[in-house]
């Protein structure tokens, strides 16, 4: 039995991130946004990990090189809670970053290592090609460059550097109504194995009309074209927003957590 003195968590490099790359690959749906980081942003991203990959004991703490995670501490953990929990505050240190994406039974193990974070609970929400429930998308189309103003109203980001990488690389999908936005989504990631959307949201004087179911189904319906698979979470006691989503062809997965300190945010 290993003790606590014999946990180590080691960098990831190049010698040893194919084969964690290859183990991640194998629950995509999930491991999603930390494959992404390694594939796509590894300079900027840290991966540690400890245990043998591919054993029940192999566990990581990643910290995002995701670039709307460059202004504020973002972290992916998984694994085994012995292993995690004398670790963990260590690499929590900051008085800002958040935990995002990550199995909810290490929950707990966050909530009495970090004292003053939040926690709240989400259930991933998954759907596979030919099982999305097509409706009629009607005005929800994908947004490019030409929309930049609307975007950045409708966001609150104004001209944030890296506004317009986002708008390049994301599918964004909105809905107008004479002549603003006011329903919009987009993808945050996009892999052959799964595409994850987020930030789908409808501004309040316009819900209740339908434009969010439309724009998830365009957006579901651009992604399903790159990815076998398409993700996304929602707060565990939202319990509409669950229904629509089921509505739609969506299955529910993992319950996940999301922690945040200083960032006051919500999932």
């Amino acid at each position: 039995m290993t003790s606590m003195e014999d946990i180590t968590f080691r960098r990831g490099d190049k010698t040893v991130l194919p084969n964690i790359i290859s183990h991640l690959r194998g629950s995509a749906v999930c491991a999603g946004w930390v494959l992404n980081d390694l594939l796509n942003y590894p300079k900027q991203s840290d991966f540690r990990y400890s245990g043998e990959v591919g054993t029940n004991e192999f566990s990581y703490i990643h910290r995002s090189g995701h670039p709307s995670t460059r202004d504020h501490p973002t972290y992916m953990i998984d694994g085994a809670a012995e292993r995690l929990c004398e670790v963990i505050p260590g690499f929590l240190s900051g008085t800002r970053w958040t935990i995002r994406e990550s199995p909810r039974h290490l929950a707990d193990l966050v909530h009495e290592r970090c004292g003053g974070a939040q926690v709240f609970y989400q259930q991933q929400m998954n759907l596979k090609a030919g099982e999305l429930t097509v409706v009629d998308s009607g005005e929800a189309r994908r947004l490019g460059l030409a929309d930049r103003d609307q975007l950045s109203a409708f966001t609150g980001i104004g001209n944030a550097p890296g506004l317009d990488r986002w708008i390049q690389h994301a599918i964004i999908v909105g809905v107008f109504h004479d002549g603003s936005l006011v329903s919009m989504g987009s993808t945050i990631y996009v892999l052959p194995e799964v595409s994850a959307l987020v930030g789908i949201r409808t501004l309040p004087e316009f819900q209740g009309q339908g434009f969010g179911r439309k724009v998830t189904t365009k957006l579901a319906q651009l992604a399903l074209e790159r990815s076998a698979n398409v993700t996304l979470t929602v707060r565990s006691d939202n319990d509409p927003a669950r229904r629509l989503y089921e509505s739609m062809g969506f299955r529910g997965g993992e319950e996940r957590f999301w922690a945040s300190l200083g960032n006051n945010g919500l999932p």
